[in-house]
């Protein structure tokens, strides 16, 4: 008989409400690309670029949150996908929106960024507490033929 993992650890409510909070992000994030004629900024604009690029280093940072996903590349992959999937949707006339290359560039910088941040901030993994191991058994294997 296996035991299920606790469901009401702080670890487990952190879980679940980053999924949510993505889930919002994301629902977000699809109106707001994809409702008509909105303009928040003029298309050329900077200002415009940058929203983008926060918008999917959000996006992303949110997504690893989740802990659906468990690597990084993984998750640029699948961030670049929706990116792409985002700007060529709204091509659709009836949206009276147009995809722009330069708006999925900033979409691939923030994923970049945010995958980037990830990855340097990553706990150590395996190696590092292979080590540690180690050395916690080769301590103890002294202790024990010392006789202490």
């Amino acid at each position: 008989m296996t035991t299920a993992a606790p469901i009401d650890t702080p670890s487990a409510r952190a879980v679940r409400h980053a999924r949510v909070a993505f889930a919002l992000a994301a629902l977000a994030s699809t109106v707001a690309t994809h409702w008509p004629r909105l303009a928040l900024a003029p298309a050329e604009s900077p200002i415009d670029k940058l929203a983008h690029a926060l918008n999917f280093a959000f996006l992303s940072a949110l997504l690893w949150r989740t802990r659906w996903v468990r690597r990084v590349l993984p998750l640029m992959a699948i961030m670049a996908a929706w990116a792409t999937v985002d700007e060529l949707t709204q091509a659709i006339p009836v949206l009276h929106r147009q995809a722009d290359l330069d708006d999925w560039l900033a979409d691939l910088v923030g994923i970049a960024v945010a995958s980037a941040y990830l990855r340097a901030f990553r706990p150590m993994g395996r190696g590092l507490g292979a080590l540690f191991e180690r050395r916690r058994s080769l301590a103890r294997e002294a202790l024990l033929t010392r006789g202490i």
